[in-house]
């Protein structure tokens, strides 16, 4: 595959069509929809502003000549990472997988920053559709690298906040309420963990006749949550909980090598269960409040509501200091 690799015309344009299918099936959920009407308004002008896994019209235009030459630009030996699981000993790892890797080309190390937010202020898009049965509401902050010194106080927080089923989210969107399927919030739901800065997101689908109260509702929790951070109660759950479930992300050699390679392709530290705990050891509640509040201001913002267009301006205009509120279309 990397020494000899192969492009034929009729394989791609069978591939060609089975993602051109994938990408206009995917914005039939509107929590998908949402997402991307979400990813296209932060980084607009950039290349993240479009799908990861590309557009409709993009992958119309992608012929075998372009795929050898990203083929020969990425696919070196130098922008290569393996991460390996082996009873044999390092050394005779290194060299049986250096002897493999002889075959691949070399080329200069491509290096692809992800690019920074380019929305400024506090603005809301509506994608309208009105009659769904449940819609699509999502919020985002601008986030951390991967590897920011603060990055676990900030999970432990949201641990409170948004991170998990017994959340504040869920609770005032779901558990309290019902108006909601889910609600969501982290620094993944829009994209991966990069090493710069990506996005800090909420994400929650509520029944179409709750939407103007979830949109309320979800801008009052991140605010308190923005703004006050963690009471007590929360700070000493937290610090328990959340020691307790690390091992299960490290409990396999396939997980435990997925975090190396991270650490090697982002710098988020590949922390061992007791490393995890000696550090949520040392933190405080006075220490942890201040990193929320400091990582979250609340005058750079993004607001994305797909569903009807009147119940979502209503809300999304009492909210104070909003910018603008827009309607935007998503096409595949």
């Amino acid at each position: 595959v990397f020494s000899q690799p192969a492009f034929d015309i009729q394989e791609m344009i069978t591939l060609q069509n089975q993602i051109q299918g994938e990408l206009r099936s995917a914005l039939s959920e509107p929590s998908e929809l949402g997402r991307q009407a979400l990813q296209s308004a932060l980084y607009k002008g950039t290349p993240a502003e479009f799908p990861f896994t590309g557009t409709v019209a993009g992958i119309a235009k992608a012929a075998p000549r372009d795929a050898q030459g990203f083929f020969e630009k990425n696919y070196t030996i130098d922008n290569l990472v393996v991460g390996i699981s082996s009873s044999l000993s390092d050394e005779e790892m290194s060299r049986r997988i250096k002897a493999k890797l002889d075959v691949i080309a070399r080329g200069a190390r491509v290096a692809q920053p992800f690019p920074a937010w380019t929305l400024q202020g506090k603005r809301a898009f509506i994608v309208p559709k009105p009659g769904l049965e449940a819609s699509s509401v999502w919020v985002a902050l601008p986030g951390v690298g991967a590897a920011h010194p603060s990055v676990l106080e900030l999970e432990l927080a949201n641990f409170i906040f948004g991170g998990d089923f017994t959340s504040r989210l869920t609770n005032a969107l779901r558990g309290d309420t019902g108006w909601t399927y889910s609600a969501y919030a982290g620094f993944e739901m829009v994209q991966s963990w990069e090493a710069q800065p990506t996005s800090f997101a909420v994400a929650t689908e509520p029944l179409a006749e709750h939407l103007g109260d979830t949109i309320r509702a979800t801008w009052s929790e991140l605010k308190k949550f923005a703004v006050s951070g963690l009471n007590a109660e929360d700070f000493d759950y937290a610090s328990h909980a959340v020691p307790k479930r690390y091992p299960n992300y490290v409990e396999t050699a396939q997980q435990r090598v997925r975090a190396k390679v991270r650490e090697v392709l982002t710098g988020r530290p590949a922390w061992s269960s007791s490393s995890y705990s000696s550090a949520v050891d040392g933190f405080s509640l006075r220490a942890l409040n201040a990193t929320v509040k400091a990582a979250f201001p609340l005058d750079q913002i993004a607001f994305v509501v797909v569903g009807d267009p009147a119940a979502a301006r209503a809300a999304l205009s009492e909210i104070p200091g909003m910018d603008s509120i827009e309607a935007v279309e998503v096409t595949p």
